[in-house]
């Protein structure tokens, strides 16, 4: 075990990635990605701790590993040239477990995604977060856990709440529909 502590303070210290902050221009084509190594052998127990495992969407094991390695990819591209009518993005995710003496891989994200002005259209398996409720200080939704992996799905619905048509701007919906296969 001191072995694997060692391993993970080497890799926590050895491995700083660049942060950026979001950027609100939709009106170009846009691409990012990431390479991101952790780990959660730092526990004294058989098993991770629960902060570091809960509302992970799945991806950190209840087994300490010697080392969690995540890469992805997202992309956007505008599809007109006015700035929040028709877009195209997607996103890919992949996690890769260094369990002894099994490697094992999970593709924890990945979905293509058609935007029209507040409506979307993405099949996949894509992090969503459903509900009213707190998403950074509580333990997440009742109806929709942030501790599984996301199911892949078509999804159709919109982004945010919309004003009703003919009515005025009193009253909204935010509405989808959506079928997963498990």
């Amino acid at each position: 075990m001191r072995f694997f502590t060692y391993l993970s303070l080497g890799i926590l210290l050895g491995f700083f990635n660049p942060v950026f902050a979001q950027d609100d221009d939709e009106s170009k084509s846009s691409g990012s990605y990431y390479v991101q190594a952790a780990t959660t052998a730092l526990s004294t127990s058989g098993r991770t701790p629960f902060w570091l495992q809960t509302n992970q969407y799945g991806t950190i094991p209840i087994k300490p590993q010697a080392g969690l390695f995540t890469i992805g990819a997202k992309y956007h591209v505008p599809l007109s040239p006015h700035t929040h009518h028709w877009s195209v993005d997607g996103a890919f995710e992949g996690l890769l477990q260094t369990q002894n003496p099994n490697v094992k891989g999970i593709i924890t994200e990945g979905y293509l995604r058609l935007n029209f002005k507040n409506w979307e259209l993405y099949g996949g398996r894509k992090r969503e977060y459903v509900g009213l409720s707190d998403t950074l200080t509580g333990t997440g939704s009742l109806n929709w856990s942030g501790n599984a992996l996301p199911i892949p799905q078509i999804h159709l619905g919109t982004k945010k709440f919309v004003p009703v048509p003919f009515i005025g701007k009193w009253l909204k919906f935010k509405a989808y529909f959506a079928h997963g296969w498990v």
